[in-house]
């Protein structure tokens, strides 16, 4: 019972762990941040964080294809006095995740006017409370059809923006901004446990990963053609935003339960997080802010991590 509530049945197709494993890794803040990168430092700037958005995925697969299938953890192959640490740093992580994603949520509710109410944390806790009920299975079936209906939304929006083209080519410093992030991004998938949680869940399988990014680049594509057309307001926009946070965060809230040995403790965690990152909104941080934030507190991790995973 408790297997299935953190990895499910086993029984997915390939598709359905692919975009899985896109969705999961998508973040509301990827739609603000990839509009903002295009429409702000350019297309070449917008290239490279987008490309390295999608090809981490497919280099996270490889990376895991190097160990154990039976390794559920990246923990689980450090040295023992380093086991603790990374599991209390990724543990952080997954509330980082929350943290963003229900940013995002406000963001996406504030986009359509509705500022001073608390829809949001409604919203954020109805998405918790189904994880909280039917764990990881629950998950799948929701980044499945939430990736498809952003999918569409977004091809909506290019198609109904009526706007010519605008691209900006990007300056030095944008560049570099680039390619700080792509490390930043190189450096995410390994530290997040969504990412083995998936990979235990698919039976240790490099091709979903690789699959993943073909997904995701199609997702990246899609929020730069939207960035051209000067697209980046409205409903459709907003509700593109709160589906892509939503999939991500159900997906870190899952990846919880995974640190947790019983559905007991795990649903309780859980809950606890959720609710501390609730009450940690009131800082009023943007996506991006958080996203740099933690995102850079995780490079010296990670780049070990890789380390030890080719020397294992």
């Amino acid at each position: 019972m408790y297997n299935r509530f953190i990895l499910g049945s086993g029984n997915f197709s390939m598709f359905a762990m692919a975009i899985s494993i896109a969705a999961s890794w998508a973040w509301g803040v990827s739609v603000i941040v990839g509009i903002q990168v295009f429409q702000n430092k350019g297309v070449e700037a917008f290239t490279i964080w987008a490309a390295a958005n999608a090809l981490t995925l497919a280099v996270f697969g490889f990376a895991a294809a190097k160990i154990s299938k039976d390794v559920r953890k990246l923990p689980e192959i450090l040295p023992g006095n380093l086991k603790p640490v990374y599991s209390g740093f990724q543990y952080l992580i997954q509330f980082f995740s929350i943290l963003v994603n229900l940013t995002a949520i406000k963001t996406a509710v504030s986009m359509i006017g509705y500022t001073n109410n608390y829809s949001w944390l409604f919203l954020g806790t109805l998405l918790v409370l189904g994880v909280v009920m039917w764990g990881f299975p629950h998950v799948i079936q929701g980044n499945m059809a939430k990736y498809v209906l952003w999918i569409g939304l977004l091809l909506t929006v290019i198609f109904m923006s009526g706007h010519g083209i605008i691209i900006k080519h990007s300056a030095s410093a944008d560049i570099s901004w680039g390619l700080y992030g792509a490390l930043i991004l190189f450096c995410g998938p390994v530290m997040d446990q969504q990412m083995w949680q998936r990979r235990a869940a698919f039976g240790g399988n490099t091709k979903p990963f690789i699959l993943a990014s073909v997904f995701f680049g199609i997702y990246m594509l899609l929020v730069g053609s939207v960035a051209a057309v000067s697209a980046g307001k409205g409903m459709l926009i907003a509700t593109i935003v709160f589906l892509v946070a939503a999939s991500t965060l159900t997906s870190a809230a899952s990846a919880i339960s995974y640190f947790h040995s019983n559905i007991k403790s795990a649903r309780i965690a859980i809950a606890t997080v959720f609710l501390i990152a609730a009450i940690c909104m009131i800082f009023n941080l943007s996506v991006l802010q958080i996203w740099v934030l933690y995102g850079s507190l995780r490079i010296p991790f990670a780049l070990f991590a890789f380390y030890r995973i080719f020397k294992h």
